[in-house]
């Protein structure tokens, strides 16, 4: 029997991988403009990665402060048995030292921005009160490119209900 990969998070390998790992994936929807069009589908949301685990060994808490190290960093994210995937390192508690040898920890990556191409060029609505970073987080595309395509726009924190917003 082969073993799992060992998880790891750009230049930091974990150990061993942590005793409990969950990846979330959400879709978005949005209820149609259409009278009677129920819902559509558009798109992903950004995965979670979350979990938990321990560092043991004389090295345990070395361990814990190389990851910290990169907290809020971009990096590629290695998983057993999935895709790498780009992340950030977005959430890590130090739960407990039970002893110099024991350090148990927790931590949450988030997928990074992907831009979806065939969106490109599609003109959206904004809904009501949305921001200009809003329709970036909705549709998963860069906020610089949106804001470089949609330069006309008057006021970019709060677009008004069905103002058309062209995604790059």
């Amino acid at each position: 029997m082969s073993e799992l990969m060992r998880m790891r998070f750009g230049p930091f390998r974990f150990p061993v991988n942590p005793a409990e790992l969950s990846v979330v994936r959400e879709g978005r929807t949005a209820e149609s403009a259409v009278p009677g069009g129920g819902f559509e589908y558009l798109g992903e949301k950004r995965s979670k990665v979350r979990g938990n685990g321990y560092f043991t060994g004389k090295g345990a808490m070395g361990d814990y402060l190389r990851l910290e190290a990169l907290f809020g960093r971009t990096e590629t994210l290695f998983l057993p048995g999935t895709m790498p995937m780009e992340a950030v390192l977005n959430g890590l508690s130090l739960i407990g030292v039970q002893d110099r040898e024991t350090v148990r920890y927790a931590f949450e990556f988030t997928e990074a921005a992907r831009h979806d191409r065939s969106l490109s060029g599609m003109t959206v609505r904004a809904r009501d009160g949305e921001s200009l970073w809003d329709v970036a987080e909705r549709f998963g595309v860069p906020l610089d490119a949106l804001l470089r395509e949609n330069r006309r726009l008057p006021c970019i924190t709060e677009l008004s209900e069905g103002e058309e917003v062209t995604l790059p």
